[in-house]
């Protein structure tokens, strides 16, 4: 997007020339948005001239202009020259300062005694930022001159030039109602038939003639880019980049008794840009009788537009749903100024601001004489939103002292209105903020920070203390995760902590069971996983290579309301699926066997009733299982409905284990009296045994401990089987030293350790790999 410096300081009580560019492009850098660019246009008169159009053709000095052909030439009107090297030539945008090398349109001139005139611009010094959309995305404002000139004038801390100096006094008719009835002011009824328009704006100008546009507005318009036309429709465009809300000019000759806004009309389309679209259900069009006007808030329709044998007009602006039009722009690939403007989220007020904008762009430019014109709006008035904080909070979440005198005068700069009662303060956001750009109150900390100066506020690295420890439950994440990785060949799952409510919708989730977050990362995902099932079951259905010997299995945190306190309860699980031609019930129960085996756990399995089966689960196929009185999980086969539901892409009977690591960790790690620190340096040796299948980790590890119970602790480092080890597994131990009193020397360790090996491998006829 281009902004003009001089456009935007016409909003400012101050002159652009009594400003350092320089200092003024480092604050908006610093405190507003990056500028990608600050370019200087430089314009002066000697080359270029006005020249009447006659039957002769163009002439100067006496001289008929050797000039190229165009089309659209009128005889009197006047067009704008330029002169390149020795000869004239047509102006385009890019001679006024554009990127786009179009021909401009005739010129309004009010000398016509002369058959060409030297031209002098106002304001021939200009700079032009360019300002990258994607980063005011989210600052519908910004995307105007008035919504920058409010940031600068805040930043230079001087006045900005109130909106009604730039908007006319006429008479204003409000509904509330959906339909604006016909009268003397107004001959069309306006009917508004879908809820995503919110509010609609109009006016009507009768004998209103098409006229060319002055050389200043050409002049602004070629500047930020765009195309200028003729005087009724550069003001639609002038108004948009000044205020930022578009709007829309209608020849009435098109129109019948009723102008209908509404969605659900399949209507062929002829845009502006002479391509023809047909709209569908979701699309807004804007229709009169059986004749569709224009795709609103996108572009409007060639057959309505205004052209040289235009009257009289129809203005309108209006609030469309900001979703509505970005869907409706993307489908028919329609990305336009006024569309990416309607997806910010524009308002009521903008809206008639837009229509009482473009009135005084006639009268100011002596277009249209609008004494007796009403404007007629309908729909909801902004609604007024107000954000309460206390002081200590504010300087809490920015880390600075910062006075109320401050605070109160960074918000009021920028049009919010302050008032502080018990040391609270109580903030109105302002109307073309409040969409959704200011919602919380961290928005307002944000404006009250960057206001104050990020810079300035003196960096301090975070202190933490840190303490080494050894973390037995990720340890026991980890040798979980190396048997189902390698013991099972399964592969591992790493999905979001929310649920997919597309695959959701598809295998018909309970929706009773979901958690919504208040600001979701997207519409898709704003609901916390409860199960770790449908993001393992969705592995199964899009690894399609896998399909046929599909296993996977994830742990991660689940989330759920606690039936008696209704608190948010977080669980972190271990779920695994497994499917092929021959899966059922126990071979899923030989994996979760090998977990509990490995910690020499004791598993009782409890026959699920059709009441009490989980919804996803087979009845008398599924179990709940236990650690002596504690439910650590529940497995089984999967419904028999999920493959109705997923058709090809659950082709076999499918298995599903999930345990709660939070219960079973309990169940495997009793809690152990309190042990005063070693004062010396621990020391570590790491060992694998060979040993018999019948043989637990868990049982070796006790084992193990017991040889040295008051100086050293083992934990299960991993394990590993082979085909070829036939009734042998490796299980590797890490041995953690603790002495007391002194130091050992490599001696007495080596010592140590050849007891251990020596002991385990006698007692179950092992050997040390």
């Amino acid at each position: 997007m281009k902004l003009s410096l001089s456009w935007i300081f016409e909003h400012i009580e101050t002159s652009l020339q009594q400003i350092n560019i320089s200092d003024l492009i480092r604050l908006i850098n610093t405190k507003v948005v990056e500028v990608d660019a600050c370019t200087e246009l430089k314009l002066t008169s000697d080359p270029f001239m006005a020249v009447k159009w006659t039957n002769q053709g163009a002439i100067f000095e006496n001289t008929k202009l050797a000039l190229p052909p165009r089309a659209d030439l009128e005889t009197e009107a006047w067009y704008l020259l330029v002169l390149k090297g020795t000869g004239w030539t047509w102006a385009t945008m890019e001679d006024l300062g554009g990127s786009k090398d179009r021909v401009l349109p005739s010129v309004a001139m009010h000398n016509n005694d002369q058959n060409y005139m030297k031209i002098k611009f106002k304001n021939d010094n200009d700079y032009i930022l360019h300002i990258s959309n994607s980063s005011i995305t989210h600052r519908p404002d910004l995307w105007s001159h008035r919504g920058f000139a409010r940031e600068i004038a805040a930043l230079l801390d001087v006045p900005l030039k109130p909106i009604e100096a730039f908007l006319a006094q006429n008479t204003v008719v409000k509904t509330k109602q959906n339909t604006i009835k016909k009268n003397e002011a107004l001959p069309f009824a306006i009917e508004i038939k879908t809820e995503q328009c919110k509010a609609f704006a109009t006016a009507y100008l009768a004998n209103c003639p098409v006229r060319p546009s002055s050389i200043e507005t050409i002049k602004k318009l070629c500047a930020v880019d765009i195309r200028p036309i003729n005087a009724l429709v550069d003001g639609t465009n002038l108004v948009m980049a000044d205020l930022g809300h578009p709007m829309h000019a209608f020849d009435t000759k098109t129109l019948k008794d009723t102008i209908v806004v509404q969605q659900g009309t399949q209507k062929e389309l002829l845009l502006l840009d002479s391509t023809t679209i047909t709209t569908n259900q979701e699309d807004i069009t804007i229709t009169s009788g059986e004749q569709a006007l224009s795709l609103a808030g996108i572009m409007g329709g060639a057959e309505s537009s205004i052209v040289s044998s235009t009257s009289n007009i129809l203005i309108e602006a209006a609030q469309f749903c900001p979703t509505t039009i970005r869907t409706s722009a993307t489908r028919h690939n329609k990305r336009t100024e006024s569309s990416m403007r309607f997806e910010k989220g524009l308002t009521y007020t903008g809206a008639l601001n837009a229509i009482r904008r473009y009135l005084y762009y006639l009268q100011s430019e002596k277009l249209y004489n609008i004494k007796d014109i009403s404007i007629f709006v309908t729909g909801q008035k902004d609604t007024e939103k107000v954000l309460s904080f206390s002081h200590k909070t504010v300087q809490q979440r920015l880390g600075i002292q910062i006075t109320s005198k401050e605070i109160e005068a960074i918000l009021t700069k920028l049009d919010f209105q302050v008032t502080i009662k018990n040391e609270q303060y109580h903030v109105t956001v302002p109307w073309f903020r409040s969409v959704k750009d200011i919602t919380i109150q961290e928005d307002l900390f944000e404006e009250i920070g960057r206001m104050y100066g990020y810079n300035t506020i003196t960096p301090i690295a975070p202190s933490l203390k840190t303490m080494a420890s050894i973390n037995r439950f990720e340890r026991m994440k980890r040798q979980i995760k190396q048997l189902l990785s390698f013991g099972k060949q399964m592969h591992e799952l790493c999905s979001y902590a929310f649920l997919d409510s597309e695959f959701n919708r598809i295998i018909e989730w309970p929706a009773e069971q979901q958690l919504e977050v208040k600001l979701p990362v997207s519409e898709n995902f704003r609901y916390l996983a409860d199960s770790l099932f449908p993001a393992l079951l969705k592995a199964v259905v899009e690894n399609q290579i896998h399909k046929q010997n599909a296993r996977f299995f994830e742990i991660a945190k689940v989330w759920s309301y606690n039936q008696t306190t209704t608190d948010l309860q977080e669980h972190e699980k271990v779920g695994f699926i497994i499917t092929n031609e021959a899966t059922d019930f126990y071979e899923g129960k030989t994996i979760v066997k090998a977990i509990t085996d490995l910690y020499g756990l004791e598993l009782h399995w409890k026959q699920l009733d059709p009441e009490e089966c989980l919804h996803w689960l087979m009845p008398y196929k599924s179990a709940a299982m236990y650690a002596g009185t504690q439910r650590i999980g529940y497995a089984g086969m999967i419904h028999d409905r999920f493959t109705k539901l997923l058709g090809r892409a659950l082709p076999h009977p499918a298995f599903y284990a999930e345990v709660d690591l939070n219960t079973f960790f309990k169940a495997i790690e009793p809690d152990k009296p309190f042990r005063t620190p070693a004062k010396l340096q621990p020391v570590i040796r790491n060992i694998t045994f060979l040993l018999p299948k019948t043989v637990s980790a868990q049982i070796a590890q006790q084992f193990i401990q017991n040889l040295y119970p008051y100086f050293m602790e083992v934990f299960i480092q991993n394990f590993l089987e082979k085909d070829e080890w036939h009734n042998e597994r490796a299980v590797s131990f890490e041995l953690l030293f603790t002495p007391e009193e002194k130091s050992y020397t490599k001696d007495e360790m080596d010592s140590f350790m050849s007891h251990i090996s020596i002991m385990v491998c006698q007692n179950w006829k092992a050997s040390v790999r």
